[in-house]
């Protein structure tokens, strides 16, 4: 197998399974980093300041 073909075979293995994505995410220095930065876990949505003045411009060029 050719150097550029293992990523690929990582990726399929990852979206069969989420074996990749489990593994990555159980090491904890991954998940305070993560929180360190502002991702959120799933289902936790937040809008911010700009996307909501987004929206506003939005629903005025609509009018």
């Amino acid at each position: 197998m050719g150097l550029n073909q293992a990523p690929m075979v990582v990726m399929i293995e990852n979206h069969r399974t989420g074996l990749v994505w489990l593994n990555f995410m159980a090491n904890p220095e991954i998940a305070s980093m993560l929180t360190r930065i502002g991702f959120l876990p799933d289902g936790a949505h937040t809008v911010n300041e700009r996307s909501t003045n987004s929206l506003a411009i939005c629903a005025k060029a609509r009018r």
